[in-house]
């Protein structure tokens, strides 16, 4: 096994609590979260001691707020431990990130973007990691671009980055946000995020995206005891996102749940119907990895709830 950047031993206490084995997530992120859930009045939600399961959040105000107060911490534990990899289970994850997150300019792809846990998750490790001097303070300006279908969902992440900002700036991350509505099924609104997402005019920056917890609507069929998927509706928007990262020589990174079909159909499916036609891509994991951990409840005191990711990790093969 390679030396890692940072070894699991020395995580600090506030990310992973190494005498049990438990997540936590970063004190600010939930902090901020925090906040949000005092300001629209969600705190019977945010309280729920089984956050994994629950609306998707997909329609409307309501299903936005639903989905942030019940679902949003389980989705940033996810995050958490896929790209912290306690376990070792993913093997690149942690360095990967490490590095991208080192210093000079990223330009950061965050599909389906929901309320923002993905990208605020990975910066809010990364300025923690900083803060325990794991990892130096050197500049760093990060530009998010986040996609989403419910426009109340970016709403949510507004409010939640512009909370969190002050303080990665402190960690001597500057950090820009654009978040636009996206729908994976439509050929112009991919052009238009993509276009966006690649135009870093005269900078040389790093690329990357980020594809969170996209299983639950793209494996769903298109029509009750159907056979087609939106996935199959959807194929040809995630091949223009995926051709164009390989050719600005983009790391790719997807995790999702782990249940149902995920690992043993979802995964080899994309890695067949997508991934597998471009030559630019190689695949850094063997097969597509799970792996599970406590993580502090951030609203109950006392209380731990389960989060579970699978994953994969493409890299381009001309770095």
């Amino acid at each position: 096994m390679a030396d890692q950047l940072i070894s699991t031993k020395e995580l600090p206490e506030t990310l992973w609590k190494s005498a049990s084995g438990e997540l936590a997530l970063p004190p600010n992120l939930v902090s901020a979260y925090a906040k949000l859930v005092d300001k629209y009045g969600l705190q019977s939600v945010a309280i729920d001691t089984n956050p994994g399961d629950g609306p998707i959040g997909e329609d409307g105000q309501q299903g936005a707020l639903d989905h942030f107060g019940r679902r949003f911490t389980g989705s940033c534990g996810r995050v958490q431990l896929y790209s912290l990899d306690p376990h070792h289970t993913f093997q690149s994850t942690r360095d990967s990130f490490c590095r991208l997150f080192s210093s000079g300019s990223v330009r950061l792809l965050d599909i389906p973007f929901g309320a923002g846990a993905a990208a605020a998750t990975l910066l809010s490790v990364v300025a923690e990691l900083r803060s325990a001097k794991l990892l130096p303070r050197l500049d760093l300006v990060v530009s998010i671009f986040g996609g989403e279908k419910n426009s109340h969902q970016l709403k949510l992440a507004q409010d939640l980055f512009a909370e969190l900002a002050p303080w990665w700036l402190e960690n001597a991350i500057k950090v820009i946000w654009k978040f636009r509505k996206w729908d994976v099924l439509i050929d112009d609104d991919t052009t238009d995020l993509v276009d966006d997402w690649l135009d870093a005019g005269d900078q040389s920056p790093q690329f990357a995206v980020v594809v969170a917890n996209f299983s639950g609507f793209l494996w769903t069929t298109t029509e009750a005891a159907g056979q087609r998927r939106y996935f199959d509706e959807a194929e040809p928007c995630l091949r223009q996102i995926f051709s164009r990262a390989g050719k600005a020589k983009a790391a790719a990174y997807w995790l999702e749940p782990n249940r149902g079909p995920v690992a043993a159909k979802f995964f080899p499916k994309l890695k067949e119907r997508v991934f597998k036609r471009f030559a630019r891509f190689e695949h850094v994991l063997e097969g597509f990895p799970s792996s599970e951990a406590d993580l502090t409840h951030p609203m109950v005191a006392g209380n731990m709830f389960k989060v579970r990711a699978v994953g994969a990790h493409w890299r381009s093969n001309s770095l």
